[in-house]
């Protein structure tokens, strides 16, 4: 049997984005601040970018005692090649029903920055939630509402699925 051109992969509809679309511009958000402190440590979730499939920001955590550079704040190891058993009270950050993706990030002994996405839950607003139990950050939710959606700006019509 010969193929007569490129083998096209079917849509996979059951799985949420992994990455923002290519053919989009984002649209900033005021959606903030959020901004979450105890005694020693200090986060924030900033820089939103909406997409019409999802999110991207960055997380910035500091500490003026507390070593970052073990710290592994995104929730669901289920979604990790590697996933390790998480110290109790460690920072935790995810999203209700869909990943949220890390795409790059670093630790130093005092600081962590990660960039990541998240794509819109299939109904309703994307809400996050962080907590920090050894720090004294109790469990907290906030949310990007699904209408930022519609604030990217569509280049050209996305490229078929190869």
């Amino acid at each position: 049997m010969t193929s007569s051109g490129p083998k096209r992969r079917r849509p996979q509809t059951d799985r949420p984005p992994e990455f923002p679309p290519d053919n989009e511009l984002p649209a900033p958000l005021d959606v903030g601040p959020f901004t979450w402190r105890s005694a020693d440590v200090g986060i924030t979730a900033t820089g939103f970018l909406a997409y019409s499939t999802g999110v991207t920001f960055r997380l910035v955590a500091l500490s003026k005692g507390v070593s970052l550079q073990d710290e592994d704040p995104v929730a669901d190891d289920s979604l990790k090649p590697f996933p390790h058993p998480r110290p109790a009270g460690s920072l935790r950050l995810g999203a209700q029903g869909v990943p949220v993706t890390v795409h790059s990030g670093g630790a130093r002994k005092n600081r962590l920055e990660i960039d990541s996405w998240t794509p819109f839950p299939p109904d309703g607003d994307l809400v996050f939630y962080l907590e920090w139990p050894a720090e004294g950050i109790e469990y907290s939710e906030f949310r990007v509402p699904r209408s930022a959606a519609t604030k990217a700006v569509a280049l050209w019509p996305p490229e078929p699925l190869r």
